[in-house]
């Protein structure tokens, strides 16, 4: 496997990860009617459905299972400065996958983060599970700090974030390196490093 290495300096976003093929599972709800106001101005209203609801009531994260293969997608940024996966779903569907990199430290000890996104995410560091966030706030992103014990050395870092699609879908994570000091890191692919630089060159000129 080839590194492509990367730098992330202090308040900046990590955006460097390998993807898994994304998966959906259609969700299901018994017919039920829908009370709320009617607006009569255009602006965000947070309405439960009934298949949100039934989906809150039934799915579990905590039964999620920590995975090592399948990264075969290369994720680049482009003009977003987050993870984003975000699409349009004709019919309500559970969105998942899993991204991957690796952190290099020379120090062990807690390393400082917020971490950002609209439905819920786990993550492994080093195949120990370290954090778990599941706010479920349809389209509108959720913040909170998140503390990971990172080992001198290098650290491998994975995350499984999920949302329901409700025909749209704000589908993304952010990571933001809180520490004094940039961190350094790399994604394993079986792309060159030449390759990626000439294929990003001519995304972002």
């Amino acid at each position: 496997m080839n590194h492509i290495h990367y730098s992330v300096r202090p308040n900046e976003k990590i955006t460097n990860f390998t993807l898994k093929p994304i998966s959906t599972v259609e969700v299901n709800a018994v017919k039920d009617v829908v009370i709320g106001e009617v607006a009569h101005v255009e602006d965000y209203f947070d309405v439960e459905y009934p298949v949100r609801k039934a989906f809150m009531e039934t799915n579990d994260i905590s039964k999620i299972p920590y995975e090592n293969n399948g990264f075969s997608e290369i994720y680049v940024p482009f003009e977003r400065d987050r993870v984003d996966c975000s699409a349009f779903i004709s019919t309500p569907r559970k969105v998942y996958t899993y991204a991957k990199t690796f952190i290099i430290v020379d120090q062990t000890g807690d390393y400082h983060f917020s971490f950002k996104t609209c439905g819920a995410a786990i993550i492994w560091v080093n195949q120990e599970k370290a954090f778990s966030f599941a706010p479920y706030t349809r389209n509108l992103g959720s913040e909170t700090d998140l503390i990971l014990k990172l080992h001198n050395g290098i650290n491998e870092v994975v995350i499984y974030f999920e949302d329901l699609a409700e025909r749209d879908v704000n589908f993304y994570f952010e990571m933001i390196n809180h520490n004094e000091s940039a961190l350094e890191g790399f994604i394993e692919t079986t792309v060159s490093p030449s390759e990626f630089t000439e294929v990003k060159d001519v995304l972002y000129n």
